[in-house]
Formats: C-alpha cells, sequence, structure tokens
C-alpha cells in the first residue's frame, strides 16, 4: 500500500506512458531510468508471466503468451476487455474459495495460533524464513506499479491513476488475506509446509476431487489473466525507451492499431526464449529481487521530485509525508540486504549452485555498456 502511495503521487504527476520508466527518468535522469527498462525486458516483465516448466506445458505457455500478445497487438481495447471479464472471473472464483472452505466447517480454528512444531528457531533463522516467505508474498502482490505504465492512454489520468491504484491494492490485500485465512483454516502449518499446492490441498480437503478440479480451474484462469495484465503495459515501457532512442527506434513505433506492435513482438520472442531455456524458481527468485531494487529508487525519487518539480501540480499527494516513503525504502533495504546474505550463505554451503541476487545485479550491469552504445550512437546521429 505504501508503494502504491507513492506511485499514486508520481504517477498522478507524470501521466506519461511508460510508467516507472519516466518517472525515473525526471527522478535520475535517463541512466538509472535505461537500467530500470533493460532490466524490466531481461528479467522483471518476463518474470512476471513466466508459467510452467515441463516441455508440452511450456509449448501451451508460449501459444498462450502469443494469443494475448497477437490480442494486445490488434486493439488495446481488446487486450483491456480480457483483463476485466478474467479479473471478475477471477475474484468470483476465489469468492467460491474462500467462503466454501470456511463454510464447509472441515478445518480448525485452532489452526491460527498454533503452529504444532516444537522446534526453536534463532533469531536470525526467524528473519531469512520471513524474507524468504516474503518473496512469494510481494509476487502475488506485485503488479500496482503497472498501471502508470499505460498513462498516456488512461482517460483524465490525473485523478483515475490514484484512485485505481488505491482502490486496487486495497481489493488485492483483502483478496490475498482471506484466501491464505482459508487455507490455513484448513490446514495446520506443519501441513501447509509440505503441501505442492496449498490451494489444491485446501479445497480438495473440504469438497474432495471436485475441489482439486476446481482449484485447477482457477489456477489457469488466473494465469492467463495475470499474463494479459502483464503483457498490456509492460512493453510501453521498451516503447518509451525506444521512442526517445534510448533503445532501438524500430521498438518505439506505434502500429497502424495505434498499438505499440514492434515492442509487444519482441517481448513475446524474449519472453518465449525465457520459458524454453529457463528454471522458474532461478527467474521468480530474480524478478522480485530485481523488482524490489528499482521500488527502493522508487521511494527515494519521491523526495527529489518533492524538490526538482515542487512547483508542478499533484493532484495526489502521499499521506504520512515523509514516514510512509522511509518506511518503504527502509523494507527495501532491508530485503535486499537479508537476501543477498541468504543466497550467498546457501551458495557457500553448497544448498544452492547459483546466487540468484548477485546473477540479477550483473544482468541489471549488462546493460551499462548497452547504454553507453545507444547513446553515443544516436547522440551521433541527432548532431548530424
Amino acid at each position: 500500500m505504501f508503494g502504491g502511495m507513492i506511485t499514486a503521487e508520481v504517477g498522478s504527476m507524470l501521466p506519461e506512458t511508460g510508467g516507472q520508466y519516466i518517472y525515473y527518468k525526471h527522478m535520475y535522469g535517463d541512466f538509472i531510468a535505461f537500467l530500470f527498462g533493460w532490466s524490466g525486458f531481461i528479467v522483471i516483465f518476463v518474470g512476471k508471466f513466466y508459467i510452467l516448466e515441463y516441455i508440452g506445458v511450456k509449448a501451451l505457455a508460449i501459444f498462450m503468451m502469443f494469443i494475448i500478445t497477437l490480442v494486445n497487438v490488434r486493439s488495446v481495447k481488446g487486450g483491456a476487455a480480457i483483463q476485466v471479464v478474467f479479473t471478475v472471473v477471477k475474484l468470483l472464483a476465489l469468492a467460491v474459495l474462500v467462503f466454501g472452505i470456511f463454510f464447509s466447517g472441515k478445518g480448525n480454528v485452532q489452526n491460527f495460533y498454533s503452529t504444532y512444531d516444537n522446534v526453536h528457531y534463532s533469531t536470525w533463522d526467524i528473519v531469512v524464513g520471513f524474507v524468504a516467505a516474503a518473496s512469494g508474498a510481494l509476487a502475488a502482490y506485485d503488479g500496482w506499479n503497472v498501471l502508470g505504465f499505460v498513462s498516456g492512454e488512461i482517460k483524465n489520468p490525473q485523478k483515475n491513476i490514484s484512485k485505481g491504484l488505491l482502490i486496487g491494492i486495497s481489493i488485492c490485500i483483502v483478496t490475498y488475506l482471506l484466501t491464505t485465512q482459508a487455507y490455513l483454516y484448513m490446514l495446520p502449518v506443519n501441513e501447509m509446509k509440505n503441501a505442492p499446492l496449498v490451494a489444491s490441498d485446501a479445497f480438495g480437503k473440504a469438497f474432495g476431487i471436485a475441489g482439486g478440479g476446481f482449484v485447477a480451474l482457477l489456477v489457469m484462469v488466473s494465469t492467463f489473466g495475470g499474463v494479459n495484465g502483464n503483457i498490456l503495459p509492460c512493453a510501453r515501457v521498451t516503447f518509451a525507451m525506444s521512442e526517445e532512442k534510448n533503445f532501438f527506434p524500430l521498438f518505439g513505433k506505434v502500429s497502424k492499431f495505434k498499438t505499440p506492435a514492434n515492442a509487444l513482438w519482441l517481448q513475446f520472442i524474449w519472453s518465449t526464449v525465457l520459458v524454453m531455456t529457463g528454471s522458474f524458481d532461478a527467474l521468480f527468485d530474480m524478478f522480485v529481487f530485481t523488482q524490489w531494487i528499482f521500488y527502493g529508487f522508487l521511494g527515494i525519487g519521491i523526495f527529489i521530485l518533492r524538490k526538482k518539480m515542487k512547483d508542478v501540480e499533484r493532484p495526489y499527494k502521499v499521506w504520512g509525508y515523509p514516514y510512509v516513503p522511509l518506511v518503504f525504502i527502509a523494507f527495501s533495504a532491508f530485503y535486499f540486504v537479508i537476501t543477498m546474505c541468504n543466497e550467498v550463505s546457501n551458495y557457500l554451503s553448497g544448498k544452492a549452485q547459483i546466487i540468484n541476487s548477485v546473477f540479477g545485479l550483473v544482468l541489471i550491469a549488462t546493460g551499462i555498456p548497452v547504454y553507453w552504445l545507444f547513446k553515443k550512437k544516436y547522440t551521433h546521429v541527432n548532431r548530424k
């Protein structure tokens, strides 16, 4: 919610297509903005809709991304319509799941306050465990920042961006909390931690095989809507970079359908490469880690904009400023440090073969020579 408040203020005062790329450009200049766009293209945005691992399912995932990309290439309204329909269906299905579990009477309220675990953990183990568990929760909540990516295509963005962000995040928080409490009501913690699919196990325990089938259907609906929800706005960052000659200009052109078609197809091609060659766990961890690096920059940036653009009208201002942004920045830094320490420790002890956070930083760093290459090339062209 704190991140949404920050984005609401910045997005309502800078309603341009490109979202965080535009925000960072005003906050820090072209270099940091480019690194965000580059890291987004390499791992962040694709990590949001990277789906499953086995070859048959990968092929299905690629086909689904192709269909959704095609729809978004041909019509902004078509992509938006898909999003509305699948969001409504998903929320209704989650309501059925939550109330179905609670009213089944087969759960146990003691699960809410008893862990059934006599093992005692050190303070460091608790902190590391919290951060590791938080990664999944942070990914589940993620998406609150993408509304700004399509600011240039929103009616009355000065008012609707802040309103959409705050309402949307509130709905997500309530839905997430109710859903996780429903799972906990049905499955004790020691049973939940060994469950490969918590939702399926919880609903299946309440309603048998039919319950597991319902959850499978819900997952498909959620996945389809999630993929569309990120394909729709994320290509706008590549588009904005290319339009400003910070990337190949070809991808900054608008098609006859008035959509960033070239950027969308580039995103699809790169997503296909990562889906076919990557590992979900590795990509997921890098996605969350690199995303929160830039969220930290977003929190710092609001202080910069308050000084650099103090006379610009702000239809919405962060409640609790400066404390809310400071808490957000502190959490981003905390998450960064603990994740790095934990992953380095796991690597040194042989528990992990790669340090995903370091690999994510390396991927971001690969954008540095690319930035200077484009800067040199198009600065030279513009002088001519």
